[in-house]
């Protein structure tokens, strides 16, 4: 089978996983849980009547994009989204449909993991955008401007990467715990109590956790308290490509499980 043949077998995979990924409740949930940051940062500019300094509003946000978007709705919004790719399409007794068709199945798990990485990074990370710009344009658009002009817009830059290689990491460990695991929740719960204490962690077990790399490329950083092991921040040229890394080597071990795995509906 040519290389061209295999590309328009995953483009082909992406898009009907695509469009199965906005379908319906659980598209609607997706757009929902990435929307919250957002939503909460409207109701705080609309009811905040006072002029906000703009360091305020950088350490506003970025206590924002560690403590909720990060830990919270992009983590959980990534494990429902890939946590379900195949195991969803099992629940649904779809799956069979897929490993029938004349399709290598590395090129399946890779479509539907492109897609699910397209449709996180693009929700995640452009509603983290829009409630950065929110709280910027709340104090005025000359302020906004002023702000972006002076290093706000490469700020914005890195928390769209930091939520796309945060998407990409946990994305890929989210498919790898669906084809593993009967509930992923379990396991999933485990990893995303290691993150919360990597604060708490010496700096040798901090690198363990993918929320240190990612916090590493944060452009403002969040006081963590003073039982925090302090650890010195991952270079942006290793922390970069951790992630990358990370799920190259959890997409390799989905295409190995992928390979020997038989659908059995009648066994759950």
């Amino acid at each position: 089978m040519t290389r061209e043949v295999r590309l328009r077998q995953l483009g082909a995979v992406f898009q009907l996983e695509l469009k199965r990924t906005f379908r319906g409740r659980d598209g609607a949930g997706l757009v929902l849980t990435a929307a919250v940051p957002f939503l909460l940062t409207a109701i705080v500019v609309s009811v905040r009547g006072e002029t906000v300094a703009a360091g305020r509003i950088e350490k506003e946000f970025a206590a924002l994009f560690q403590n909720l978007i990060l830990q919270v709705t992009l983590f959980f919004g990534c494990l429902f989204a890939f946590g379900n790719l195949v195991r969803g399409e099992q629940m649904a007794k779809t799956l069979h449909h897929l490993l029938l068709a004349p399709v290598r199945r590395e090129v399946i798990v890779l479509g539907k993991y492109l897609a699910a990485l397209a449709a996180t990074s693009g929700l995640f990370g452009g509603f983290a955008a829009l409630s950065y710009l929110v709280l910027l344009f709340g104090q005025g658009r000359s302020a906004a401007f002023s702000q972006l002009a002076s290093g706000g817009a490469a700020r914005l830059l890195a928390y769209v990467l930091v939520t796309t290689l945060a998407c990409a990491g946990y994305g890929a460990l989210f498919l790898v715990l669906g084809l593993w695991a009967k509930s992923p929740i379990l396991p999933a719960l485990a990893f995303w109590g290691w993150e919360h204490l990597n604060f708490l962690l010496p700096e040798v077990l901090k690198r363990l956790g993918l929320i240190h790399y990612l916090l590493s490329l944060a452009p403002v950083t969040v006081p963590e308290g003073f039982l925090a092991v302090i650890g010195e921040p991952v270079p942006a040229w290793a922390a970069i490509p951790a992630p990358l890394l990370l799920a190259g080597a959890f997409l390799a071990f989905a295409a190995w499980k992928a390979r020997r795995m038989e659908v059995d509906y009648g066994v759950e």
